[in-house]
């Protein structure tokens, strides 16, 4: 070992960082990795992906996890899916490269390509573990289930898929990496998630070798063998409406008496009705998703005529709300703001949000959303709760409006790639307009409850059924009565 890299190792220990040891020796990891490997591919791959989950496991044992290391053996002895050199007969490298592929292809909108591969990727580790049963489940949930907000509301349609049983029953263990994190989960999953607090989260399940003990997000265990997500979503959701009373999950009761307390503190009066609001706004100038502010003021001052108010929940980045009335704007990404979210979405009349993640929470908890600025339309318009209605963002190619079945028929009815590079195949996204969401929000505020059964709607359903899309949620009223002469077209 050279005297240089011996004295950077000697800075990273003595260093001032006050994050976990754990991140010190990750540090000297990735230092000795990078003299010892960075000439030599070859090595480099052998050593990063054969030997990092018994890395992973070293590092576990220096945590004083033993007891919870020992029992995880125990479980693959029991269950016969002990190896200590799975790689001598699987190719996990060749495994990791197929899987980034199909993460490339799913971004380009190659949706039904890419979720081909990740069933084979998975399919090929279960057949070397010789796992046959069908209704096998594995034990544990990938991090990748509470990793973002709106994963949280992926976690209450994997119970109720549970429940219908379009997925194995088995109750499963999630690893987190903080007290606020099994704090909130516990609070919506109320024991049917078994959460534990861990330094690593999942990551000694992320190496390909430990898919078969972990359930993956995007590619799910079912009694019939792998179901993408978005597909057991739109099952799952169309075999259940949810309704605001009879939502899937429940708050604890004294959750919901302190959360309503606080916002009486804010200035909430007792007894008002209230829509929460959070939109995607412009952090990224390339980011598709993304709405303004402005375009949805018409429809806030909306509610506030008809007598409710408006509570912005968000993550402190964003514009605050100017010229409207009856507005709570808890835009501050705080403990005590974060306590109030689960609230707010269970108990608004409707959540008015853009294509982002608390409006999956919203579904589980029965609460109708209106969720406009839609992208990827084939694949994230699906079934929800009972009410929810979408708009979609109006997509133009080479300076012609793009129908419905022209979309879902090209890549861009699934493809999540950014502004930039649509512009370079020609097309032009705009945000739906003042007009659009206001139009959507006085139809929520008529309850469309039977909103999928309109002629517009009918007619949408046999477009779908003839490409064959994933997703097969109501589209606002009032956005296909305007237009239904080009997009039904």
């Amino acid at each position: 070992m050279t005297q240089q890299l011996k004295m950077k190792i000697k800075q990273i220990i003595h260093s001032d960082d006050k994050g976990l040891k754990i991140q010190r020796v990750f540090k000297i990891f990735y230092l000795i990795e990078g003299v010892f490997f960075k000439s030599n591919k070859k090595i480099k791959s052998i050593f990063t992906l054969n030997r990092l989950i018994r890395f992973f496991n070293l590092i576990a044992f220096a945590q004083g996890n033993i007891a919870f290391r020992v029992s995880l053996k125990r479980h693959l002895i029991n269950q016969n899916l002990y190896n200590t050199n799975p790689s001598t007969v699987l190719d996990f490298h060749e495994i990791f490269r197929e899987i980034n592929h199909s993460e490339s292809l799913w971004n380009l909108g190659y949706y039904k390509k890419s979720c081909e591969i990740r069933k084979k990727c998975i399919e090929k580790i279960y057949s070397f573990r010789k796992i046959e049963d069908p209704l096998y489940a594995p034990s544990f949930l990938s991090y990748e289930w509470c990793g973002a907000f709106g994963h949280l509301g992926l976690l209450g349609a994997f119970l109720l898929a549970q429940d219908k049983d379009l997925i194995p029953p088995k109750k499963r263990t999630l690893h987190v990496y903080t007290d606020e994190q099994v704090r909130q989960i516990n609070l919506l999953v109320q024991g049917r998630v078994n959460v534990i607090k861990s330094p690593w989260k999942s990551s000694m399940f992320q190496h390909p070798s430990r898919w078969h003990l972990s359930e993956r997000l995007m590619m799910i265990k079912s009694s019939e063998g792998f179901i993408p997500l978005y597909e057991l979503l739109e099952k799952t959701y169309s075999s259940r409406i949810l309704m605001h009373n009879e939502p899937y999950l429940h708050l604890d009761f004294d959750y919901e008496v302190n959360a309503r307390e606080k916002l009486l503190q804010l200035g909430l009066p007792e007894g008002t009705w209230f829509v929460g609001f959070h939109i995607r706004e412009k952090l990224d100038k390339f980011d598709p998703r993304y709405a303004s502010l402005n375009s949805f003021l018409p429809a806030l001052k909306e509610i506030v005529r008809s007598g409710g108010w408006v509570i912005r929940f968000g993550t402190g980045k964003m514009e605050p709300i100017v010229g409207v009335k009856n507005v709570l704007d808890l835009n501050l990404d705080s403990p005590e703001n974060r306590f109030l979210h689960f609230y707010i979405l269970a108990n608004s009349r409707f959540i008015l949000s853009t294509n982002s993640g608390p409006t999956v929470l919203g579904w589980a908890f029965g609460t109708p959303v209106l969720q406009t600025n839609t992208i990827s339309i084939a694949r994230n318009i699906t079934t929800a709760s009972k009410g929810t209605i979408w708009l979609p963002k109006a997509y133009f190619y080479k300076g012609s409006r793009c129908s419905y079945a022209r979309l879902v028929d090209s890549l861009e009815g699934y493809s999540e790639t950014n502004l930039k590079e649509k512009e370079k195949l020609g097309f032009r996204l705009l945000e739906n307009t003042e007009e659009e969401i206001l139009e959507a929000t006085q139809d929520m505020l008529r309850c469309p409850a039977n909103a999928n059964q309109t002629k517009s709607n009918i007619e949408l359903k046999k477009i779908r059924e003839n490409f064959n899309v994933v997703g097969y949620g109501t589209i606002a009223p009032s956005f296909l009565n305007k237009h239904e002469s080009w997009f039904l077209s």
